[in-house]
């Protein structure tokens, strides 16, 4: 019965109940932010900077690669999303040079967009991991529940939008001025108003939950990433060091869920004759791809913007931002249209632990024995 229990638990999780906490559930920020908080001061010392510059090239620029390599990677996905993977591109294109045409005028509304839709793009992908685990877990979403959390995720997002909005002036974004919208400052009560009711509300739901789902709290993956997103634009936008790392997170959440949707897609592609090397292939092919991300994350964010600069004399201050912006936005927009879990092909996925069909005839683990375990789980029921 304990072994039971323990199995539905496991199913609930995409790889493991610690990893998925810590990285998709937004755990690990937790943990982070009091000592980062600690770290703060007037300068942010070297090292920081070069571990920030570090989690870049490993986390957060392969997330964008990611995104990409979804998309584009096979045919089936780009004829499925035709807009997104070619007309999509030649848009932000024409912004893109429009934009380095006037880079003090549209270029700094161009940039605009980019900052704010980037928090509206987290809390997005925050309610998309509440909800799968959710699914998982065969926890209830209603109506009701779904406007609470929503209301929640998206109240830590808009204040410091806000709060920022009421300002005379914003911080340049590398070298783009970003025009501020000078909203009058009872704007920025109202939105802690709106902060302080949505979390209200949301806690006195987590607190009654099993009043209403037969004696069952909620389960961490469904409430943690919204505290984690909390912690990231609240108390982690009054430390410098902590904000640092806020992409970090938000790509280590997002590429445990592709790196396990890439595992479903991979287990239809081996045959039996391949299956006793099943692990130790899924493995390698596994890092390979992972090398690739890396590669194309350079190429985006390193590469690219340095030929702007040496090959068409483009000052650095202007090509890099805009470059950067661009490729955040098409990365926002295909995003948006590729993970839609009401989609039957990513919803299949995402809410059946990754592995789970590669087996032999008659139900045996195709992996080896120390890798069945945590690989080779029976999906939860629907």
């Amino acid at each position: 019965m304990a072994r039971a229990r323990t199995t539905a638990k496991n199913n609930s999780y995409l790889a493991h109940p610690v990893v998925d906490l810590l990285t998709a559930g937004g755990g690990l920020s937790i943990l982070l932010l009091p000592v980062l908080f600690f770290l703060s001061g007037p300068e942010r010392p070297p090292g920081m900077i070069q571990t920030a510059v570090l989690a870049s090239f490993i986390v957060n620029y392969p997330h964008f690669a990611a995104t990409l390599y979804r998309l584009y990677h096979n045919a089936e996905n780009r004829s499925a999303y035709p807009w997104t993977a070619y007309l999509a591109p030649f848009i932000f294109g024409i912004l893109f040079a429009a934009a380095l045409k006037f880079p003090e005028s549209l270029g700094s509304y161009y940039c605009k967009i980019f900052l704010i839709w980037s928090g509206y793009h987290y809390s997005g992908q925050t309610l998309g991991i509440s909800l799968i685990y959710a699914k998982r877990s065969n926890f209830p979403v209603g109506i009701v529940e779904r406007g609470i959390w929503t209301a929640a995720i998206y109240s830590s997002y808009l204040l410091p939008i806000i709060r920022a909005e009421t300002r005379s002036s914003l911080q340049p974004f590398f070298g783009i001025p970003i025009p501020a919208f000078q909203l009058p400052a009872f704007f920025t009560v109202w939105a802690w108003g709106f902060l302080a009711v949505s979390w209200a509300a949301f806690l006195t739901y987590l607190l009654l939950s099993p009043r209403y789902h037969r004696g069952r709290w909620a389960p961490p993956g469904v409430w943690l990433p919204p505290l984690a997103q909390f912690c990231w634009f609240i108390p982690g936008s009054y430390s410098p060091f902590f904000y640092e790392f806020v992409p970090l997170f938000h790509g280590l959440q997002y590429l445990l869920i592709v790196w396990v949707f890439r595992l479903k897609e991979q287990t239809k592609t081996y045959d039996r004759t391949k299956a006793q090397l099943a692990g130790a292939a899924l493995w390698f092919d596994n890092l390979k791809y992972g090398i690739l991300l890396v590669a194309i994350g350079a190429l985006l964010f390193r590469w690219i913007p340095d030929g702007l600069v040496w090959g068409f004399g483009i000052a650095p201050n202007i090509a890099e931002p805009l470059w950067i912006a661009t490729v955040q936005l098409h990365h926002f927009w295909t995003d948006g249209r590729i993970w839609r879990l009401r989609n039957p092909q990513v919803g299949e996925k995402l809410l059946t632990r990754p592995c789970a069909r590669m087996s032999r005839p008659g139900g045996e683990s195709a992996f080896p024995a120390k890798l069945a375990p945590k690989l080779s789980i029976p999906p939860i029921a629907a």
